[in-house]
């Protein structure tokens, strides 16, 4: 192993420690510590980051069943690595909207007792179709 191996090594195990600690003061404190509560803003962070995330999934989306639909082998190249980046931003989509749930560990009610009366409900659901259309 390389010396630049290594260091990327211990970069990635320190973001992913520094991350998962952030959950988990996201999960036990609730709202409270991102100074979010509902009765202040509306939108946070995560909503744009849901937002930055949606486009890479559908450009992704759309180039890879360019490749694997319409069978373009113009495309061929590129198409594994869409495939790839529009499921990564599929995941990030999901993770980026989950903190901003006032209970995340009840994250799966979207879907079970939806009420559709509320944008994140639609957003759930039209996104889980979208996901099961393209993918």
């Amino acid at each position: 192993m390389g010396n630049r191996y290594l260091g990327w090594i211990v970069f990635l195990i320190i973001v992913t420690a520094a991350t998962s600690y952030g959950w988990y003061v996201r999960a036990v404190e609730n709202l409270k510590v991102t100074v979010m509560s509902p009765s202040m803003t509306s939108w946070g962070m995560w909503i744009a980051f849901y937002i930055f995330f949606v486009g890479p999934s559908a450009g992704a989306s759309l180039v890879s069943s360019l490749v694997y639909g319409f069978n373009m082998k113009q495309l061929e190249d590129v198409g594994r690595y869409a495939l790839i980046i529009a499921i990564l931003s599929l995941v990030g989509v999901f993770l980026s909207v989950l903190p901003d749930l006032g209970r995340m560990e009840r994250f799966y009610r979207l879907y079970t007792e939806p009420n559709f009366r509320s944008w994140m409900a639609i957003e759930a659901w039209m996104y889980l179709i979208y996901n099961h259309i393209i993918c």
